[in-house]
């Protein structure tokens, strides 16, 4: 009877836009500056270094400081409405008979080819058209039966997907990171695919290329996305160690699905809002266990478990994988494109990279290092506050739950297997 009803629900996201293009709030993010390369100059800070330590970042009201703290605002600031946003958008080419244009002047490129292949449904999706189909009858649904019988023809067909190609891509030779984004919802448009991935161009800290499938089925399917990948790959180059992989709603929860299943592909994934049914994601959790993971889930949300997320994040870490979890403070079933803007997101992602140590964050206040880094790489960081005569700078470094301090104008530190914050105050000498 629970899964009957967790099946209603999914079926509800149909008609209450559990999608990519419901975000009406604009939580605000910080930016995070790219990698740098430091010498050693002065002596390094040892700082506390716990071997695969929980690095969960639960931020609620109370929090002071965090690695990045949202909050949903109850105010649009946006002047134009999203349809006149729609019109500015570029128009999406699709080529003749569907196929790769290898100039790539235009950017975006439509590939309906996987469409036409045939799939066909395993036991467990057998069993959900069922009692999709019987859920919708017994509840008075059926003027929702006709749009959501497509869902059986969608399980049995290939994604069709749109792609945008980094626009000096025809004048080099080199290979290209991906980022793939899973939509929210059952059914899916191109359409609201361009729209968000408009959202992630505005933040790259280097040319990617950028992905979206469209699917009209309950849960994403590994199989597919994996066709996907490979028809890509035979027309694009693609650095094979920096695939990410990230989705709202039932695409947060098919970001878990498929980078279970798809083992050893992704450098690393991050998850949106992550939907709870029709059953829990929970079990995934010893599949991910070698992957860099950030999470993201308001509080309020009244549409995909919040507690379930936190769940999750805590089994993740548990298990000594790196999993990242950053609360909407009051956010509800939104904010996504807000945080697909924020360069300090998508940049995360692009500094993982498949079968290297993992990139943890240096976050400096005060000072120049911000970035990523491998464990033991040495990070000169020199103050830029501007200090009078009988004015001292105290560094506060914090990792792993402990906190030290050291003075200088400049310190070096070795990254230890953590995230790291250090900000700088002034003190007077005589205090």
């Amino acid at each position: 009877m629970h899964f009957a009803y967790s099946l209603l629900m999914v079926i509800a996201l149909v008609v209450s836009g559990c999608t990519s293009t419901s975000d009406t709030s604009s939580p605000s993010t910080k930016e995070s500056a790219n990698k740098q390369d430091s010498t050693a100059a002065h002596t390094p800070v040892n700082v506390p270094v716990k071997k695969h330590s929980p690095s969960t970042q639960i931020v609620d009201k109370t929090t002071q400081r965090s690695a990045l703290q949202i909050k949903d605002s109850k105010e649009d600031k946006s002047t134009d409405t999203k349809k006149e946003l729609e019109k500015k958008q570029k128009p999406i080419v699709e080529y003749a008979n569907h196929s790769w244009n290898k100039d790539f002047k235009d950017g975006w490129v439509v590939v309906k080819k996987l469409n036409a292949k045939e799939y066909e449904i395993t036991s467990e999706g057998e069993s959900l058209l069922q009692i999709f189909e019987k859920e919708a009858e017994d509840n008075q649904l059926l003027e929702k039966l006709e749009s959501l019988k497509s869902v059986s023809v969608g399980m049995r067909k290939g994604y069709e997907f749109v792609v945008n190609v980094p626009k000096e891509y025809s004048e080099t030779s080199r290979s290209y990171p991906l980022i793939i984004f899973l939509h929210g919802g059952i059914g899916g448009k191109v359409s609201n695919n361009l729209w968000q991935l408009s959202n992630f161009s505005k933040s790259l800290s280097e040319p990617s290329i950028l992905l979206a499938p469209v699917k009209v089925e309950i849960d994403w399917d590994p199989r597919k996305i994996k066709d996907v990948i490979d028809e890509t790959n035979a027309n694009l180059r693609i650095n094979h160690n920096r695939i990410y992989l990230t989705g709202l709603s039932m695409g947060g929860r098919g970001t878990y699905i498929v980078a279970s299943d798809l083992i050893d592909t992704f450098a690393a994934i991050m998850p949106l809002s992550s939907h709870h049914i029709p059953y829990s994601y929970l079990d995934l959790a010893p599949q991910l266990e070698n992957l860099p993971i950030w999470i993201f889930h308001g509080d309020s949300d009244l549409v995909s478990s919040y507690p379930m997320a936190v769940e999750m994040a805590e089994a993740l870490n548990a298990q000594s994988t790196y999993a990242r979890f950053t609360t909407i403070v009051d956010g509800k079933h939104n904010g996504w494109n807000e945080i697909y803007s924020d360069p300090e997101v998508l940049n995360w992602l692009l500094a993982q990279e498949r079968g290297t140590p993992h990139n943890y964050e240096l976050n400096v206040d005060g000072g120049t290092g911000s970035g990523y880094y491998e464990p033991e790489t040495g990070i000169t960081i020199i103050s830029n506050l501007k200090s009078s005569s009988g004015q001292s700078i105290t560094w506060t470094i914090e990792s792993a739950g402990e906190i030290h301090t050291q003075q200088g104008n400049q310190i070096e530190i070795f990254m230890p297997e953590n995230d790291v914050s250090i900000f700088a105050t002034l003190n007077n000498s005589d205090s």
